[in-house]
């Protein structure tokens, strides 16, 4: 089969802010086209004939070095969409020749995590792309499939369904599962990029107002067109936190971190009203940065002379949540 391998990770300066994919050098150079081996599937394991693939960027984080898979060479994409062209003995929910999809982070099913609905974060978890070879390629496997994969309607096309099982779900595990975002509350989503628009779309059409806030006009227009009622350019914006308690007259009751920076992490719990929920993305781009919001809330915010954020989560009862892929109630 034809693939793009990814022999080495490529050796550059990381940039200290965030930028988005599609205004940074991609250095395509590590990946080659081979010719592979068709794969064949396990007895739990689906194999399944890729139609559509998303560009994540995990992938750009992959290639550049921020995230090394466990061993090289490897097949990157996890946004997978396809139709199941051979099974193992095992695997007993699909046939031949069904059109599915599935979330990045696939759950074993048996252990303590996924039985008590935590799939994401399980002990045993699979990631195409990452744990084994992905989906840049004409096949892929994918491990416990009777577990993982979903069955896709004809009305959903492979260029939507490609992005479902990534930002799509990330964001709707934050806003319906962490969030509990109810009809008439004011949600604020810090960064409109893949996941934040996904955010706004789901706070939307569960009746929230949104405030959407980036530095980029050209996401504030999406962010507009999908939901958004109020806008807020962060580039110009002398303060933030006061803008948005000003429109919701106290603050936020849903503040959604989207992007996984230090500054968006503070500004996502400060904009929000007393006994209201903060939610982060983890692995939401740049990994790094999403990954240690968590300790930045105690030790990163009292640095630049803001009050500390986690005796602001105390002092006003607040939640925060981080959040990842799984929501196996939106594919239900």
């Amino acid at each position: 089969m034809k693939a793009m391998v990814l022999k080495e990770c490529c050796e550059i300066e990381i940039p200290d802010e965030p930028r988005r994919i599609r205004d940074l050098p991609l250095k395509t150079e590590p990946l080659e086209k081979a010719e592979l081996p068709e794969p064949v599937p396990d007895s739990e394991q689906i194999l399944v004939k890729v139609s559509a693939c998303g560009i994540c960027h995990t992938e750009l984080d992959e290639i550049e070095g921020r995230l090394t898979p466990p061993r090289f060479p490897i097949v990157l994409g996890h946004e997978i969409v396809g139709t199941v062209e051979a099974m193992g003995p095992d695997v007993t929910n699909f046939k031949v020749g069904d059109r599915v999809t599935v979330p990045f982070v696939g759950g074993c099913g048996s252990c303590y995590q996924c039985n008590t609905g935590n799939h994401q974060v399980c002990d045993h978890q699979s990631q195409p792309g990452f744990t084994h070879w992905g989906s840049f390629a004409e096949y892929t496997k994918l491990d416990y499939a009777d577990v993982n994969l979903v069955r896709l309607p004809e009305q959903i096309s492979d260029e939507t369904a490609s992005i479902l099982g990534c930002r799509f779900i990330t964001s709707f595990r934050a806003v319906v599962e962490q969030g509990d975002v109810k009809g008439g509350e004011t949600v604020a989503v810090h960064g409109c990029g893949g996941i934040g628009l996904s955010a706004i779309m789901i706070a939307h059409a569960l009746g929230a107002r949104v405030i959407a806030i980036d530095i980029n006009e050209e996401a504030l227009k999406k962010a507009r067109g999908l939901g958004a009622s109020d806008l807020i350019h962060a580039s110009a914006s002398r303060d933030i936190v006061g803008e948005i308690k000003e429109l919701t007259q106290g603050g936020a009751h849903v503040s959604l971190d989207a992007l996984g920076h230090t500054e968006t992490c503070f500004n996502s719990i400060a904009s929000l009203r007393a006994c209201r929920c903060a939610a982060c993305p983890a692995g939401n781009p740049p990994q790094a940065g999403a990954r240690t919001c968590c300790s930045e809330i105690s030790f990163f915010m009292p640095s630049i002379r803001r009050p500390s954020s986690a005796s602001s989560l105390i002092t006003s009862s607040l939640i925060w949540a981080g959040f990842s892929s799984n929501s196996f109630d939106f594919f239900r």
